[in-house]
């Protein structure tokens, strides 16, 4: 835990717009980290996350591959400013029908090598 508060403080301090915690073994992130609003890209790929806290909305890039999420976090759904999310390598098995309505600006998605078997006939739209 001691890593990841160095390096969320080094974050803030700096105001850097690309943020990097790979291969920390962690469950869970921050709540604060919704305030580093000068954040475009978060990449916490290779950890243990089975879910997330609210993020900052100023997100473009969100890699969240090689995780444990079993579902689709809610507050991915409220980052507006997306264009890529990757969530390969994890345990996804339905993708919400509401995903796609808020991402507007979504140009990238990567699921790959998840368990999701069937897409609801709502996504063909988007």
């Amino acid at each position: 835990m001691h890593d990841l508060n160095v390096i969320i403080l080094r974050a803030i301090t700096t105001q850097q717009k690309r943020l990097t915690i790979r291969n920390k073994q962690l469950y869970y992130l921050p709540n604060n980290i919704e305030f580093l609003h000068w954040l475009v890209v978060l990449d916490i790929r290779s950890n243990n996350l089975t879910n997330l806290p609210n993020l900052p909305k100023t997100l473009e890039i969100l890699n969240l591959g090689h995780n444990w999420f079993t579902t689709i976090p809610d507050s991915i759904i409220l980052l507006t400013s997306l264009k890529s999310i990757s969530m390969y390598s994890n345990q996804l098995q339905t993708i919400p029908n509401t995903f796609f309505e808020h991402l507007i600006n979504l140009e990238y998605l990567n699921l790959n090598h998840n368990y999701i078997n069937t897409l609801d006939n709502s996504i063909a739209k988007y």
